[in-house]
């Protein structure tokens, strides 16, 4: 009968693993040098201080764990209607775009789909020229109504509307252009007759 007995032990032995051995091996065999036990200690310690660093950044970033929310002494007397620049609603960059001409171009070809495409876009880039949201391009449409602190309900709503009409391809009225608009001008606080109204 084989000796289970020193096979369990072995096994037994082979999970106790010294970590801070383990750093100083590595550490000897990289730089070929003898390394004291108090410079491997405090290695240790901030090796695991620079990976609890780059957890919390992580978290920090990707959960909206921060205040995006900037002050601006004129956020709500910026006219953005005139936001220069000829581009395309498909384009990645939102502050190219002159988004007061291309939705009416869109209106005036009965694409209300495209014009509510253009509306959602606009939002996005008041929103972030008021510092109420961090505009990036690899960001989710979703993201941005977390980011917001206020009105996320409105915000979400438009979201909603907006991909449902681009990918769900649900049909788009003047009516739902409409109701958009006011909920940008509820949004991002525009009073009657500034600050995008065609």
């Amino acid at each position: 009968m084989p000796p289970y007995d020193d096979e369990l032990q072995r096994l037994s032995n082979s999970q106790n693993v010294d970590l801070g051995k383990g750093i100083g091996d590595f550490f000897r065999d990289i730089f070929n040098c003898h390394i004291s036990e108090q410079f491997l200690g405090l290695l240790q310690i901030l090796m695991w201080v620079a990976l609890a660093a780059l957890v919390l950044y992580i978290a920090y970033m990707e959960l909206g764990l921060y205040d995006r929310s900037r002050t601006s002494d004129s956020s709500e007397d910026i006219d953005l209607t005139d936001v220069s620049g000829l581009g395309t609603a498909e384009d990645a960059d939102i502050r190219g775009h002159n988004f007061v001409r291309e939705i009416q171009t869109a209106i005036a070809n009965n694409d209300y789909a495209k014009a509510i495409h253009l509306r959602y876009l606009m939002t996005i880039q008041h929103l972030d020229i008021q510092r109420r949201i961090k505009w990036m391009p690899a960001k989710t449409p979703m993201m941005y109504v977390a980011e917001l602190k206020n009105e996320q309900d409105l915000l979400r709503s438009m979201t909603l509307t907006f991909l449902y009409i681009k990918y769900g391809h649900y049909p788009a009225v003047e009516q739902t252009y409409n109701d958009v608009s006011d909920m940008f001008k509820e949004v991002c606080h525009i009073k009657e007759g500034k600050g995008g109204e065609e």
